[in-house]
């Protein structure tokens, strides 16, 4: 029985010898070399080394330089990378050509600055099977002089900052790569892709980020085609920008989608031609260079998904620039961009967009020639803001969003400093407009007469800005229905009087009105409710400012600011004035006010009064007391804070009826 089990034993005792025994044949962990006696060394050392258990690193300096690597022509395998970061001399790399194996293979840096490597990369030609990357960067080679044929998958392949190579390698046993990137190689005309490849698309239920699969190919200042000849349908990256020379784009036409980022750029309109059939984009940014544009005026064709049923941007939007283009074409069927939707260029004209129907974010523009607006007849709802930047001088009004009801944002046209957008006359095409959830600003608008398309606007959350409009007047505003706001500015307009606001009856920020020559009376709804900074400067025409409107606005707080104005509305001081003054201008009944005892203060009237607003100031104009109460007939008795001893103004506002009585508190 005990010789049954000696053999085993004796077996397992001899293998873990023989596995000692391979292993002690080469250095254990990384291994780097970084003159000519570490490569002597290791064959000295290690005659029978064939297979590097971790990284091989091969570093050359001034005073260090490696002159023969032959001596290595014994490895076979590297278990880890092979790491080439830097050779200051012509070291050819012959002695590395019986490698079949790596992890990685890192040759030269990813630094910017240049590794003065002249050497050329055949000897590596061998490697086979898989690398999770390849790297080749900073060398002043012109030709690397190797492909490899027996490569089949690839991580990260990356081509970088070779100033004068013309061509990259080869790899017709390319099956699959994660990520491809062609980057700063300024001598590099015309790049083949390798045909066999299909770029690595994850699942659907793995997150997006924080992976980069796909295409980049980026600032190559020289390059005039790409050819891929593989038949890739989806792509996670696909972004060719800043080749200035960039003419053709070939065979992409099988490509359905691209999962995260798009971006193109090129030299002319036709490096679109291969992307028909794209119908889904998470994220597009398409630019037409302004360099190389011969015809100043020339026509610009985006066909992106033109052959799709229907195109569909993610949350990344859509942004085109177009530069020194007079016509812009957008021909592919864009439905939907849960994104921004970004256009710029000095085009005049905009075609396409037509079947658009979501806007999940912004809308902007940043085009001073366009004439009209691209025509979304089904454009309902913009989630984000409508906003124009620049100057916009040649815009008349805005046809193209007729169906737009809400915008979820703000609405912002005109410029914010001195430049001035001369062309808009109306608003014309915004009917359908009825809720408005940011600010609602027009500024800097010599043209504009005319903002009654706004009629049927309901909800406005921010600001109303009206601003350097010196052609709007009364007859040209219509706002019926208009609520509340987050705040007024009125600055410079032809108003003879604060448009009428009917159901106006909150006002959820400050009021400031200035500038406006004409301007003579404020009407606003005195039911309204407003406890912000009001500010009347700067127009001459008024001279009344004793009317119920203005005194039930002011809280002569030291942040109210009235002066400048037409007689009697030249400070506040003048204001309170003429509000103390201004008593029972309306025979309502026979009424008046006492204080019954400290802290209550009695309304007797000999019939009721309906629902009043009742406020108290003090002779500085300050509100000590606002209230919401029926008067009854007879007596009404209310509490009031504990206030000083002195003479105070006590207001009631009826409906659009005002009567006030100095009372004595003590």
């Amino acid at each position: 029985m005990k010789n049954i089990y000696l053999l085993p034993t004796c077996l397992l005792f001899f293998n873990s010898f023989a596995a000692d025994q391979a292993a002690a044949q080469c250095p254990p962990g990384n291994l780097t070399l970084s003159n000519q006696a570490d490569v002597d060394n290791l064959v000295s050392a290690y005659p029978n080394c064939t297979e590097l258990p971790g990284d091989l690193t091969i570093i050359s300096s001034f005073n260090n330089n490696i002159t023969n690597l032959t001596p290595l022509s014994q490895i076979t395998v590297v278990a880890g990378k092979i790491s080439i970061p830097q050779i200051l001399n012509d070291l050819p790399l012959d002695g590395l050509e019986n490698i079949q194996s790596a992890k990685s293979l890192i040759i030269g840096s990813e630094s910017s600055s240049p590794q003065l490597w002249y050497a050329t990369l055949a000897a590596l030609g061998n490697i086979s099977g898989h690398l999770d990357s390849l790297f080749i960067g900073n060398m002043n080679t012109e030709n690397l002089e190797t492909n490899f044929p027996n490569i089949t998958s690839i991580g990260y392949l990356r081509i970088a900052r070779n100033p004068n190579i013309t061509s990259i390698p080869s790899f017709p046993a390319l099956v699959t790569v994660q990520d491809i990137t062609v980057s700063n190689c300024q001598a590099l005309e015309h790049l083949i892709l390798p045909e066999t490849i299909d770029v690595i698309d994850f699942p659907d239920e793995v997150p997006i980020f924080p992976f980069n699969s796909g295409i980049y190919i980026q600032s190559n200042p020289a390059l005039q085609t790409i050819t891929c000849n593989a038949n890739l349908i989806k792509l996670h990256d696909f972004l060719v920008i800043g080749n200035d020379e960039l003419e053709t784009i070939a065979g992409f036409q099988s490509l359905d989608s691209i999962r995260n980022q798009f971006g193109l750029s090129g030299k002319i309109p036709t490096i679109f031609d291969s992307f028909h059939n794209l119908s889904y984009i998470r994220s597009a940014s398409l630019t037409l260079d302004a360099e190389g544009i011969t015809e100043p005026f020339a026509e610009m064709y985006i066909s992106v998904g033109e052959n799709a049923s229907t195109v569909e941007i993610g949350n990344g939007g859509l942004s085109i620039g177009a530069n020194m283009v007079s016509t812009l074409w957008i021909t592919g069927p864009v439905i939907s961009s849960v994104g921004n939707v970004q256009l710029s260029g000095p085009f005049q004209t905009l075609n396409g967009l037509g079947y658009l129907q979501e806007l999940g974010g912004h809308y902007s523009f940043n085009c001073p020639n366009l004439t009209q607006l691209p025509n979304s007849p089904q454009l309902s709802v913009i989630s984000g803001d409508l906003a124009f930047f620049g100057s916009q001088n040649s815009l008349i009004n805005f046809e193209g969003l007729n169906g737009l009801s809400s915008i979820q944002g703000d609405f912002r046209f005109g410029s914010s400093s001195q430049s001035a957008n001369y062309a808009l006359q109306s608003l014309n095409g915004l009917e359908m407009l009825t809720e408005i959830g940011g600010a609602l600003g027009f500024r800097n608008l010599p043209a504009l007469f005319d903002v009654q398309a706004l009629e049927n606007l309901t909800t406005v959350g921010g600001e109303l800005n009206l601003s350097n409009l010196p052609m709007l007047a009364n007859d040209g505003v219509s706002l019926p229905n208009f609520t509340s706001s987050g705040g007024i500015r009125i600055v410079n307009t032809a108003f003879t009087e604060i448009p009428e606001m009917p159901v106006f009856t909150s006002l959820n920020g400050d009021l400031f009105i200035d500038n406006n020559p004409l301007l003579s009376e404020i009407d606003f709804n005195e039911a309204l409710a407003f406890s912000g900074q009001f500010t009347l400067t700067n127009n001459p025409e008024m001279s009344s400012c004793n009317s119920p409107s203005v005194c039930m606005l002011i809280d002569l707080s030291s942040a109210d600011v009235i002066e400048n104005n037409g007689t009697n509305c030249n400070s506040l001081d003048e204001v309170l004035a003429g509000c103390i003054v201004s008593t029972n201008n309306v025979e309502l009944s026979d009424w008046n006010c006492f204080q019954s005892q400290p802290g209550e203060l009695t309304i007797s009237s000999d019939r009721a009064l309906s629902q009043a607003r009742i406020i108290l100031y003090d002779l500085q104009g300050k509100r000590q007391l606002e209230l919401q109460l029926y008067i009854n007939s007879g007596n009404n008795t209310f509490s009031i804070p504990k206030l000083a001893s002195g003479v105070y103004l006590l207001q009631i506002n009826i409906g659009s009826q005002s009567m006030s009585e100095k009372i004595w508190l003590q």
